[in-house]
């Protein structure tokens, strides 16, 4: 008679074993087609989501480019901060390293929400990171305040150290 209880339990075992079996398999390819609806909506949104930098940052730099009648380039975002400089400069054809130029720091904030940052020029107050660390090499010292929302104003940012020599 204990044999077969014995026998009973070990074979309620196996087959809660199978069942288990059988759902981990279930289990692993439902998780595959999780990760390839994930993979399908990555892809999507990759294709489709704005780029800040062509469709928020730069018809910005234009709109100021062509109000102070100059040139501008924008640099790679840069850092683990993602700063991007916009150079303003007045020479077509010459780089603006060469040449007298305004700069616009740009800093991306939550990009889904269109906030952008600049970097005021002001080092921030508080503890600061190590010159030379890399939060310092990537402007973390450095104060951002909110873009403005006026073209006028982001313009006199850019020009807040005076106008361009070949503009006086």
């Amino acid at each position: 008679m204990l044999d077969q209880i014995k026998s009973n339990y070990l074979k309620s075992w196996k087959e809660a074993r199978e069942a288990e079996s059988r759902a981990d398999v279930e289990i692993a390819m439902l998780e595959e087609q999780l990760q390839q609806w994930r993979d399908r909506k990555r892809d999507a949104v990759g294709l489709h989501a704005p780029q800040w930098i062509f469709e928020l940052v730069e018809p910005i730099a234009k709109a100021i480019a062509e109000q102070l009648n100059v040139e501008y380039l924008l640099n790679s975002p840069n850092g683990s901060r993602k700063r991007l400089t916009i150079y303003f400069y007045t020479k077509q054809g010459t780089l603006p390293s060469s040449q007298q130029f305004k700069t616009l720091v740009i800093v991306p904030g939550n990009v889904e929400k269109a906030e952008l940052f600049y970097e005021t020029g002001e080092i921030t107050k508080g503890p600061k990171y190590v010159g030379g660390s890399p939060s310092a090499k990537d402007g973390f010292n450095n104060e951002i305040a909110p873009l403005p929302n006026t073209l006028k104003e982001i313009i006199d940012i850019v020009l807040k150290d005076g106008v361009f020599d070949s503009a006086k």
